[in-house]
C-alpha cells in the first residue's frame, strides 16, 4: 500500500514538466532594456523584472510575446550578461520559459549567451 502513494507522487512530479516548453532564438539584437523597480503600483505583476525588447520574431510554438521577454531581479547574473552584451553592441542567443510568464503573454528568460 505504501507504494501507491510513491508512485503518484513521482507521476505527479512528472507530469509538472509536462507543460512547460523552452523556446531559443540566436543572432539576436537588443533593441532596449526596461528595468522596472521593486514598487510599481500601475502595474504590480511588472516588478523586479528586467524588460528586454528584441525585434519580433516566433519563440517556435510557443505563445510568448514576440518582442519581450523579461530577466527576473533575482537573475542578476543573466541581467549582468545581457548588459555587457548591449553595451558591447554584441548580439546573443537567449531562451524563454512558456510557462513561467510575468506579465499577460510576455515570458521569462532562462538564459543569455553573448554569441
Amino acid at each position: 500500500m505504501k507504494r501507491i502513494p510513491l508512485v503518484f507522487l513521482l507521476y505527479l512530479a512528472a507530469s509538472v514538466n509536462a507543460y512547460a516548453v523552452e523556446a531559443f532564438r540566436t543572432n539576436v539584437v537588443i533593441n532596449n532594456i526596461f528595468p522596472v523597480s521593486g514598487n510599481r503600483p500601475a502595474s504590480p505583476a511588472s516588478q523586479d523584472v528586467v524588460r528586454v525588447n528584441l525585434p519580433p520574431a516566433a519563440w517556435g510554438s510557443t505563445s510568448c510575446n514576440t518582442g519581450k521577454a523579461d530577466i527576473l531581479k533575482a537573475d542578476t547574473h543573466l541581467v549582468s550578461v545581457l548588459l555587457a552584451a548591449w553595451v558591447g553592441g554584441k548580439t546573443i542567443s537567449l531562451s524563454v520559459d512558456d510557462s513561467a510568464r510575468t506579465v499577460g503573454d510576455i515570458c521569462q528568460v532562462t538564459t543569455v549567451q553573448v554569441e
